[in-house]
């Protein structure tokens, strides 16, 4: 378990615009992931009469991490542009805007490729039972493309779209942080309404130092998001003992 902080760390307040700006890039990526699971969608639709094999998901996950690829760097684009200016009004350090870009470009395309692992697992599971539940109604091809629907539609892409932007950002974050060399950890935030879950309840304001996890009886969590749709953030402890009294 990682050792936590003396208690006069100071945590440093901010990323007031936080929210609004990750919601920018989230908003910005719904439409392109719509785009690509629904082009998805034809191309199952496409071969549904012969099956999809393990062929047909091999490319399937090629297709896909290349159309994803795209949309998550520019959400860590927007996730640099926003923590590196933030950080600097903040607290007056700069950063090498080249090595962060760098980093986290590797960390896109790494995390871009686990990613559609996981999405790739999940929609071949709803595709293989609605396929076997439409060819036992023996219905037309448009009574399958309405099964898939929850799987390929509008709220899996708004899903996708809000639980990644809320990962991009905290990730591009704390590589900004560790760039910074004066912030030595974070502090986890939640938003503390009744929405707020016990997961998240029981990471609030705990911190922890850069390169370690935030530990809990429910896990271990590197970054936000702590599950799908997590609304929670954190912000950078600073590296000084501030004075007694």
């Amino acid at each position: 378990m990682a050792a936590p902080f003396a208690a006069t760390h100071k945590a440093v307040e901010v990323g007031t615009g936080f929210d609004a700006e990750r919601r920018k890039a989230e908003r910005g990526a719904v439409g392109k992931i719509r785009q690509v699971l629904g082009e998805q969608l034809e191309r199952v639709l496409a071969v549904a009469y012969y099956g999809v094999d393990n062929a047909f998901w091999e490319h399937e996950r090629g297709v896909m991490t290349a159309a994803m690829l795209p949309i998550i760097g520019a959400i860590v684009r927007k996730a640099i542009e926003f923590a590196v200016t933030d950080l600097n009004e903040q607290v007056n350090v700069g950063v090498d805007r080249g090595s962060l870009e760098a980093n986290l470009a590797k960390w896109a395309r790494t995390y871009t490729y686990d990613l559609i692992k996981g999405i790739d697992g999940n929609t071949r599971k709803a595709v293989q039972q609605a396929m076997e539940n439409w060819a036992i109604t023996g219905g037309p091809i448009d009574e399958l493309k309405n099964m898939l629907e929850p799987t390929f539609g509008k709220t899996r892409a708004e899903l996708i779209a809000e639980t990644e932007s809320v990962r991009a950002f905290g990730q591009a974050r704390m590589e900004t942080w560790k760039e910074s060399r004066v912030i030595v950890g974070r502090e986890w935030r939640t938003a503390q309404d009744e929405r707020v879950c016990p997961i998240c309840n029981a990471l609030n304001e705990q911190q922890a130092m850069l390169g370690q996890p935030f530990v809990t009886s429910f896990g271990e969590f590197w970054s936000e998001p702590a599950h799908p749709r997590c609304r929670c953030w954190t912000v950078p402890v600073i590296g000084y003992t501030a004075r007694p009294g």
